[in-house]
C-alpha cells in the first residue's frame, strides 16, 4: 500500500516529462528539416533587379539578353509603380511600358550617358529608337 501510494504520482510525472520531451522534440525537428527558405515571386524579384540597375548594377546584363526579359502582365509594373519606385528620380524617363513581347521599356535621354561611361556592358540594354535611347530591362524573372 505504501508503495502504491508514491508509484501512481510517480508514473503521472514521468510521463508528462515524457511528453513535453516529445513534443520538443518533435518541434526542434520541423525547425531543423522545415525546407528550403520561401523563393521570392516575380514581383519581388522585379522590384530587386530595377533597384539594382538604378544603383548601376549592370552585372545584370552580362547573363541576360533583352529579349528574355518577361514580366507576363501590366499588373506588375503598375504594382512596382505604386509601390513608390521612383524610375523618373532614378533614370530621369520620359516614359515607361511594357512592349508586346513582354518586355519593359523605359524612354530615356539621360542613357545615353550611360552607354558612354560603360558601353560593352550596357549595350546589351540600350537600342535606339528614334533617335532616343531605349532602356530594356535585361533580366529574365522565369522562376
Amino acid at each position: 500500500m505504501f508503495s502504491s501510494c508514491y508509484t501512481r504520482p510517480l508514473l503521472g510525472l514521468v510521463g508528462l516529462l515524457v511528453s513535453v520531451l516529445g513534443v520538443l522534440v518533435v518541434l526542434a525537428l520541423l525547425l531543423f528539416f522545415r525546407g528550403d527558405p520561401p523563393v521570392a515571386g516575380p514581383r519581388e524579384v522585379f522590384a530587386a533587379h530595377i533597384a539594382a540597375l538604378a544603383d548601376g548594377d549592370w552585372a545584370l546584363s552580362d547573363s541576360y539578353a533583352h529579349d528574355d526579359c518577361d514580366f507576363g502582365d501590366q499588373a506588375l509594373l503598375d504594382d512596382v509603380l505604386a509601390s513608390g519606385f521612383d524610375f523618373e528620380e532614378k533614370f530621369e524617363v520620359d516614359d515607361v511600358w511594357i512592349n508586346e513581347d513582354g518586355t519593359l521599356a523605359i524612354m530615356s535621354l539621360a542613357d545615353v550617358q550611360i552607354v558612354t561611361e560603360d558601353a560593352e556592358r550596357a549595350l546589351p540594354m540600350l537600342q535606339l529608337v528614334d533617335g532616343r535611347w531605349l532602356l530594356i530591362c535585361a533580366a529574365s524573372w522565369a522562376n
